[in-house]
């Protein structure tokens, strides 16, 4: 018996997330796997990566973060979903998960910053291609 494959969709409950998710639920349609998304809570004004300070969430308690989260579905979700609500450095924390979980692919979004803001703010995506062992799909949304 085969096991199911899993596909890991970081969120940061942005509209670039969304939109990264809805691909994945594509490929795991196509591939017969399941979604796990999951949402690095990083803590209030802390850097969060991808040139932004951390700043939608953080007055919520990890009740609140949990049920948020949780509530992040594809808009046609006819496969199985499981949510992780995780603390810590986002790309640590997301090649951690998909190490531990066996995943086959992670699908996530950019915010495509450039120059002088990636170069002094970092980039999880960045972080999590270079330092994947499992395929990784980046979704650049345009502006």
């Amino acid at each position: 018996m085969t096991q199911r494959k899993t596909i890991l969709v970081p969120t940061d409950f942005s509209d670039a997330s969304a939109q990264a998710l809805e691909y994945a639920a594509d490929y795991a349609r196509m591939m017969d796997a399941g979604l796990l998304i999951v949402h690095v809570h990083a803590g209030p004004n802390t850097d969060a990566g991808e040139g932004m300070l951390y700043s939608g969430v953080e007055f919520e308690d990890g009740n609140a973060l949990t049920r948020r989260l949780e509530s992040i579905k594809p808009q046609t979700a006819d496969m199985p979903i499981s949510h992780g609500l995780l603390s810590g450095d986002a790309g640590q924390e997301i090649l951690r998960v998909a190490t531990e979980q066996n995943v086959d692919l992670i699908v996530m979004a950019t915010h495509g910053l450039t120059g002088l803001a990636r170069t002094l703010m970092g980039s999880v995506a960045e972080y999590v291609l270079r330092r994947s062992t499992c395929p990784v799909m980046t979704i650049k949304v345009p502006k």
